[in-house]
């Protein structure tokens, strides 16, 4: 069969045009997928996979807007573990990261009641969200220390995981910001802290 002169070298153009856009159709979709797992290590704590401080500030004043647009109840739980120094002093700051694993595992079930979990940084955990009314605020400290009972009692390691907690809830006004949800959390943790 013959197919005429240059058909060869018009084949060969096609060919290497096909090939040039296949090649930049890879190159695309792996850019892609590369930017979106340095996107999410850049907002998730590598340890615990939990949104990290700059998750945080990035994604809940987000939360914190919509619940002050819908006049719903925002929640901020602050936790501060216990006896963390006495735990790297002791055994190490592998079994220190160990721990911090343990207390982010106790967290993480938070999630299921629309409340995300953050890994501040060291032994400093968050958790933010909308919840329905003061009450269910109150009762994610309840569900926190209930999740590190079990998970001492399940799981007995070196020593017991413990958190002093507190919470702040409120419908958002105007000129509320995070950092005052934060600061009032705080508060509350720290008066948890004092009183143990």
């Amino acid at each position: 069969m013959n197919l005429g002169s240059g058909t060869g070298t018009t084949l060969y153009s096609v060919l290497m045009l096909l090939n040039g856009a296949l090649m930049s159709l890879f190159l695309q979709t792996n850019l892609k997928r590369s930017a979106n797992t340095i996107e999410r290590m850049a907002v998730h704590d590598i340890m615990t996979g939990m949104l990290n401080r700059r998750g945080y500030m990035k994604k809940a004043p987000i939360e914190l807007e919509a619940a002050k647009q819908k006049g719903k109840v925002f929640a901020l739980l602050s936790a501060d573990m216990d006896h963390m120094k006495d735990i790297n002093d002791q055994y190490g700051h592998l079994m220190g990261d160990e721990a911090i694993c343990r207390m982010g595992r106790a967290l993480e079930g938070l999630s299921c009641y629309g409340i995300t979990p953050v890994h501040i940084s060291g032994d400093e955990f968050l958790a933010y969200g909308i919840v329905k009314n003061y009450n269910e605020a109150e009762k994610l400290i309840q569900y926190v220390n209930d999740a590190l009972i079990k998970i001492n009692r399940e799981e007995p390691w070196i020593c017991d995981i413990s958190a002093s907690l507190g919470v702040f809830a409120a419908v958002p006004k105007e000129g509320e910001t995070l950092d005052m949800f934060m600061t009032n959390a705080d508060r509350a943790m720290y008066e948890d802290k004092n009183n143990s």
